[in-house]
């Protein structure tokens, strides 16, 4: 007696893509919302060091 496996490998396509879309969909959202250019190091850690940097000096000044 044969063994057969069946599997929908369409819809486990999709439904990993979804997940990559999502998750980039919610990176581009978190960006906007915060409005700022570098939200995290994984954006540029040398801008995000910079931009501290400014933001240290900036919050000295105020």
């Amino acid at each position: 007696m044969p063994l057969s496996i069946n599997s929908n490998i369409s819809a486990i396509n999709v439904s990993h893509r979804i997940g990559r879309n999502r998750a980039s969909q919610e990176g581009r959202l978190e960006a906007i919302g915060s409005g700022l250019r570098i939200k995290r190091a994984s954006n540029g850690a040398a801008g995000l060091s910079i931009s501290e940097g400014f933001r240290a000096q900036v919050t000295r000044l105020g």
